[in-house]
């Protein structure tokens, strides 16, 4: 599983749960958007891959809810009491900076790449562990 590699360095850095939660986060991730993609999402993620995807995907708004909505049942359920509200709102707001996805306001690609897209992920991705960890961390909230 790829997601092992940078969560033994997030957890180098943020500690071992940090990094445990970053695996099982991208964990998670890979199995929903394994729902919501056409078949076009890399079982290992590197050279000729098999591709997996369900297609949810084609409805837009249905698959942002369904997403939304498991991230939400998630931190309810796992978080610590006094961070779930802190965690609901960065999630919500990293969903919606990705809403274009799912809603298709501009019809063109912002990224002209599929490395573009998956450098701007991996910055988010990171950009979002390292909010969490604040907001376990009490700094922020």
């Amino acid at each position: 599983m790829i997601a092992i590699i940078p969560g033994a360095v997030i957890g180098l850095f943020f500690g071992i749960v940090a990094g445990m939660v970053f695996v099982a986060a991208s964990t998670s991730h890979w199995l929903l958007d394994a729902i919501v993609h056409r078949n076009d999402l890399p079982v290992l993620g590197f050279g000729r891959d098999t591709t997996a995807g369900a297609g949810l995907w084609r409805w837009g708004p249905l698959s942002f809810s369904l997403e939304l909505l498991f991230y939400a049942a998630l931190t309810i359920l796992f978080a610590p009491p006094a961070t779930v509200i802190p965690l609901l709102v960065l999630g919500l707001v990293f969903h919606l900076i990705n809403a274009n996805s799912f809603f298709g306001f501009s019809k063109e690609n912002p990224f002209k790449t599929p490395r573009a897209y998956a450098a701007v992920c991996f910055v988010g991705f990171f950009a979002f562990i390292l909010i969490a960890d604040l907001i376990f961390s009490g700094w922020i909230f």
